[in-house]
């Protein structure tokens, strides 16, 4: 029941001078209590589908389709589920009681009336309704809320992503400019012959950027899961975070072996590195050597899966911080993390490679200790679509 409107009552009895008396003892309840009546258990349906009552009084005794069946058929409907039926019924009549619970009712009011009795039941079950009816819009706001960070979250990977790519492109036709002025200076064929060589090169040094980002966001654009080589897929996601990587004098060495094609979303799982190395780089200890690994393995005790292991030379993680790592909203980063503000963090990013892993029916492990790194170890099937067994991992 919303506060800005009166209560809507709906009194299904057959009983005239019944329901007559219902009405005027709920009258005081509001003055402006809206009333709808009905005389068969056969026009309740149709009055809630138009009336959108609040709360509905059903006596259990109506011909042609009882207050039971009534209660029934209105709580096997998911429009009208969470609206309270009361049940109207003798008094010594315990059967008619649990019946009505076991048919979905919340309540009962018992004849002959006791008005202050009857005003409180109905009283009750009116604010528990708009208790729950604010409970959900608020549940709403709150998943809007929710939905808009992470959005937010990965425009911000994606944005940090073209920044990186945009200087790189600006290096790579910085050098071009510069070989081809320099050519242009040479008389020698087998000079011009190497200079152009060198153009050669990074322009294929732009392609492959290029193709990595169009990889990236056609993947995206996808509906559903695509064969995928993984092995591939780390080097694309690799390549569009150089940038990034060497600004933070992090070295990257991939682990290649053969692995069989996955289905899966390439733009999801190259979401799940990008994250997952981005932690990576903010946990490095500058004391140490700055380095990622990333390797894709079949699976040695389910050769359904395959593994997917991104590990770091950082600083590694307590236990407390470990097991809440991919709790929403759960950061180490900036104030709320107990730190300065200069690397704020939403405590997303994780989350997200967690639900993006489980959506595609995968497992996720992470092993740390503070002064030893941290490895996250990803199991993803090979075909998502067959049923198979989960990969025995120990948590």
């Amino acid at each position: 029941m919303n506060d800005c409107r009166a209560p809507h009552i709906l009194i299904a009895d057959d009983n005239a001078a019944d329901l007559c008396l219902l009405r005027r003892i709920l009258e005081s309840l509001s003055a402006d209590a809206v009333f709808i009546n009905a005389a068969a258990g056969t026009e309740v349906l149709p009055l809630v589908d138009s009336g959108k009552p609040d709360i509905v009084l059903l006596d259990v005794r109506m011909p042609g389709m009882d207050g039971f069946e009534v209660c029934r058929q209105l709580h096997e409907d998911e429009r009208f589920r969470e609206i309270p039926v009361l049940l109207i019924t003798g008094m010594d009549s315990l059967e008619d009681k649990l019946n009505g619970f076991r048919s979905g009712a919340v309540d009962y009011i018992v004849k002959p009336f006791n008005g202050e009795e009857v005003k409180l039941r109905v009283n009750a079950q009116l604010k528990l309704k708009r208790y729950r009816d604010e409970l959900r819009t608020m549940n709403r706001k709150l998943q809007q809320a929710q939905d808009a960070l992470v959005a937010n979250a990965r425009m911000s990977a994606v944005g940090s992503l073209a920044a990186g790519i945009s200087h790189e492109f600006n290096n790579i036709l910085g050098m071009i400019g510069g070989y081809v002025q320099l050519c242009l200076e040479k008389n020698d064929l087998n000079q011009m012959y190497e200079i152009l060589c060198m153009v050669q090169t990074l322009v294929g040094r732009g392609e492959h950027i290029v193709q990595g980002l169009l990889g990236l966001v056609r993947s995206n654009r996808i509906k559903g899961h695509v064969k995928t080589d993984l092995v591939d897929l780390i080097a694309q996601t690799v390549s569009l975070m150089k940038k990034k990587l060497s600004d933070a004098g992090v070295d990257v060495e991939i682990i290649k072996r053969e692995v069989p094609l996955i289905c899966c979303s390439p733009g999801e799982i190259s979401q799940v590195m990008i994250n997952l190395m981005k932690n990576a780089m903010e946990a490095m200890d500058p004391q140490r050597e700055k380095k990622i690994f990333l390797e894709a393995l079949r699976d040695k005790t389910n050769p359904n899966y395959v593994q997917l292991i991104i590990r770091d030379t950082g600083y590694g993680m307590p236990e407390k911080v470990r097991e809440r790592i991919f709790d929403p909203f759960f950061t180490t980063k900036g104030v709320t993390g107990g730190g300065d503000n200069n690397s704020p963090g939403t405590g997303l990013g994780l989350s997200i490679v967690a639900n993006i892993v489980e959506n595609h029916k995968g497992i996720i492990r992470v092993a740390s200790e503070l002064g030893s790194g941290t490895a996250f170890t990803i199991f993803l099937p090979i075909d998502p679509a067959e049923p198979v067994s989960a990969p025995p991992v120990s948590p």
